[in-house]
């Protein structure tokens, strides 16, 4: 799917010109570090091997930081302003200037681009493979509310579905039965070993330099260790299984609500009504069978 931006990023060493890498409107991440796996790589001291993440999206850009430091222009990095063209970053004694060029008829606005949805149903559209795999999808927030609520009384109660969403796209889309592990999101990258498009392990960076002695249908990438994105640099759990029913963890500075076929509840009427439990880690709900929840979490 197409980000509507073609990019060219100016790599600057004491003001001057170092390397020029271009990406077009099919790019939708790039990280950039000291690393091998960095997809910018930029062996200097004072950078992190994964130092900044660009997110390429609906005509917009935006950078997060991940192992070290950013400055736009000079100043703080503001991880909800987007990043424009001719703006500088400064990571580490690096200065990338950027180039973004809209493409025709790309106009679309981005709007919340902050929405984690999860529903203990399986609407039609969903992805049930439970793997890394992540399709995207032009839905939208409330075509996806939508579809859940005409699902309910028909979809499967077997997994719990959880849809990323950013604007009008899924950018995410996972299923989960139950068991003991957490659901998490986070911001940690790893390089992981696939054998013919499968998962297989972890496998540390300089693995990859061994990949082509390997037989031809194996693979290293570097990949979110965690099942969706998130901007804490440690993992963050959003479910835990209760038996077989999911519990949603809702960080205290998040907002939420949850729906059913026929009523909307707010997180403050939830707390007024008894229905969530208060921890350490924010407050907790279990997810009903035809229960859905956004969490609005501030984060891509």
């Amino acid at each position: 799917m197409s980000t509507g931006l073609h990019t060219t990023i100016t790599i600057q060493l004491n003001g001057e010109n170092i390397e020029q890498r271009s990406f077009d409107d099919t790019i939708e991440s790039i990280t950039i570090g000291s690393g091998p796996d960095a997809d910018i790589s930029i062996d200097l001291d004072g950078l992190a091997e994964m130092h900044a993440l660009l997110f390429f999206h609906n005509g917009t850009v935006l950078a997060e930081e991940i192992g070290g430091q950013v400055l736009v222009n000079e100043a703080p990095l503001d991880k909800n302003v987007p990043v424009n063209n001719g703006d500088s970053l400064q990571i580490g004694p690096a200065t990338l200037v950027m180039n973004i060029q809209a493409l025709a008829n790309e106009a679309d606005e981005v709007t919340d681009p902050n929405v984690d949805v999860a529903t203990n149903n399986t609407p039609s559209f969903d992805n049930d493979d439970n793997t890394d795999d992540e399709e995207l999808v032009e839905f939208g927030l409330d075509g996806l509310i939508e579809s859940i609520q005409n699902s309910t009384a028909t979809g499967a109660k077997t997994h719990l579905a959880i849809h990323q969403v950013f604007g009008t796209d899924i950018i995410a889309m996972k299923s989960f039965t139950s068991g003991d592990t957490d659901i998490q999101m986070g911001s940690e990258i790893g390089t992981k070993l696939r054998f013919a498009g499968k998962a297989v392990a972890w496998v540390p960076s300089g693995f990859s330099a061994l990949s082509w002695a390997m037989y031809p249908f194996t693979e290293t990438k570097s990949e979110w260790k965690n099942e969706f994105y998130g901007i804490s640099d440690t993992p963050e759990t959003i479910f835990r299984w209760n038996g077989n029913t999911p519990v949603c963890v809702i960080n205290k500075s998040w907002n939420a609500f949850v729906f059913t076929k026929d009523s909307r509840t707010s997180l403050d009427d939830l707390r007024a009504q008894g229905k969530v439990q208060e921890s350490s880690e924010g407050y907790l709900y279990e997810l009903g069978e035809d229960d859905a929840i956004i969490l609005e979490t501030g984060a891509l």
